[in-house]
């Protein structure tokens, strides 16, 4: 792992990206993921790096909170990119 996302992600979080990412580069293209299961990979990891809602209710419960860095990590910066607010059929079709 690169030295300076140590401590700045969890590593979680960056296998879960991995993982789907060498799918994606399997030879035979009826063993890669489907791209819904890729964006479902990429939430977890969004999901993993902001921490669950359970998590942050046993921490704030407990008293451990511990103030949020406002430095954003690259990884969290990547997983917050939205797909367009598109009306239906304003997209091209695939071929």
């Amino acid at each position: 792992m690169d030295p300076l996302l140590i401590g700045n992600v969890k590593t979680e979080s960056i296998w879960r990206v991995a993982e789907i990412a060498m799918q994606c580069i399997e030879p035979h293209g009826a063993s890669r993921p489907r791209m819904q299961e890729v964006i479902l990979a990429i939430q977890d990891a969004s999901k993993i790096e902001k921490g669950t809602e359970s998590q942050q209710k046993i921490s704030s419960s407990s008293g451990d909170s511990k103030p949020q860095s406002s430095r954003k990590t690259l990884l969290t910066s990547f997983l917050e990119i939205e797909s367009p607010d598109l009306p239906n059929g304003c997209l091209p079709s695939a071929r």
